[in-house]
């Protein structure tokens, strides 16, 4: 089921629409990075994402969804492969691992780290 929602979404209803995902397509054409991504990991809902800026590096092919070339037939290919191949288990295993990447005590053991080295 597709739900089509062009409003803005205040931030007290963004978790209902996360909850209600079984991923989330971000088929942008040029980008450097989004803040969709970090409410995604922390919902633990994978992504397809396009080959464009950041979302690579942010995204790891096949371990927490796709990166796909921005071509809307492969978008569609992959979509429909997700649900197909029920991937979604496989993935929340990943997104977990990988959302400590993000998470504030990395971040601050990078930034000690930093700290010492200077």
């Amino acid at each position: 089921k597709l739900i089509l929602e062009e409003r803005f979404i205040p931030d007290e209803e963004v978790k209902y629409f996360f909850c209600a995902s079984d991923l989330v397509a971000q088929t942008y054409h040029s980008a450097t990075q989004s803040g969709v991504t970090q409410i995604a990991y922390h919902f633990e809902v994978p992504m397809l994402v396009t080959n464009v800026g950041g979302l690579p590096e942010m995204v790891p092919h096949e371990k927490v969804g796709y990166v796909v070339e921005g071509k809307e037939l492969v978008i569609a290919e992959n979509i429909q492969r997700f649900f197909e191949l029920s991937e979604n288990e496989r993935f929340k295993e990943g997104l977990n691992h990988e959302k400590k990447r993000f998470s504030w005590q990395t971040f601050v053991q990078a930034l000690m780290k930093l700290a010492d080295s200077i």
